[in-house]
């Protein structure tokens, strides 16, 4: 599960396909994934390669007596056809989100923002996205 309170604005007023939103949370949706049929067998393939590294797991399997038959929101998958790779469309969840820019142009800027016994590390992975903290609720 991830939690997301502690990166959404403290109140979100936009419109998000033709539908307007005031909201201080997400209301629950559910996306049609966009998987052209010719990369169906791809993308069932990079779900699976997910779910075999921890990425995904099925909703049956972590979710509590107290939670929703359906996840609060469901983003749909998509692919970028001339790579081909996965895309994840978090569009819906992001008009919620607080832009949280950071930068570290250089090792010298860790000096500005490190305390004492923290820990850097830097980590350039194919999937850049796969960085969200997931929290177990038991």
């Amino acid at each position: 599960m991830v939690k997301i309170e502690e990166f959404l604005n403290s109140f979100t007023t936009t419109v998000f396909q033709g539908q307007n939103i005031h909201s201080y949370y997400p209301h629950q949706r559910e996306f049609e994934n966009y998987v052209p049929s010719e990369y169906q067998h791809f993308m069932n393939e990079q779900v699976q390669e997910w779910v075999n590294m921890g990425v995904l797991k099925k909703w049956t399997d972590v979710k509590s007596d107290s939670d929703p038959e359906i996840p609060t929101v469901l983003s749909p998958l998509g692919v970028e056809p001339h790579k081909p790779r996965a895309i994840w469309d978090g569009r819906y969840v992001s008009k919620f989100c607080r832009d949280i820019p950071f930068h570290l142009d250089n090792a010298a800027k860790v000096a500005e923002i490190a305390w004492s016994h923290t820990y850097f590390f830097k980590l350039d992975h194919k999937n850049g996205y796969l960085r969200i903290p997931l929290h177990n609720q038991s």
